[in-house]
């Protein structure tokens, strides 16, 4: 399942700086009410907590659907130091 946030500064898509088209990610491994797969877990938020991506909206200056999301599982990984987080001092990661 794939989301997209309301696109910026009158762009009629969902393109950042570098034309790459830019999504929220979902499993459907939830259940609606009919008993039909539904959105469940956010893949994008999967990937920071457990350490295996980065946030870079930073960079675009864009306003996100699920900013608080997104930081506080980017910080829960940091203290954790899960993943990138808990490489080599110097390697980049920090």
């Amino acid at each position: 399942w794939l989301e997209f946030d309301t696109p910026q500064s009158g762009r009629s898509d969902c393109l950042d700086a570098y034309d790459r088209e830019l999504a929220w990610v979902f499993l459907l491994d939830e259940v609606d009410e009919e008993g039909e797969p539904a959105p469940g877990t956010l893949v994008n938020e999967w990937l920071l907590e457990n350490g295996h991506a980065r946030r870079a909206y930073d960079e675009f200056g864009q306003e996100l659907v699920y900013r608080s999301r997104v930081d506080a599982a980017e910080e829960r990984a940091r203290s954790y130091g899960r993943g990138l987080w808990g490489a080599c001092e110097g390697s980049g990661a920090e």
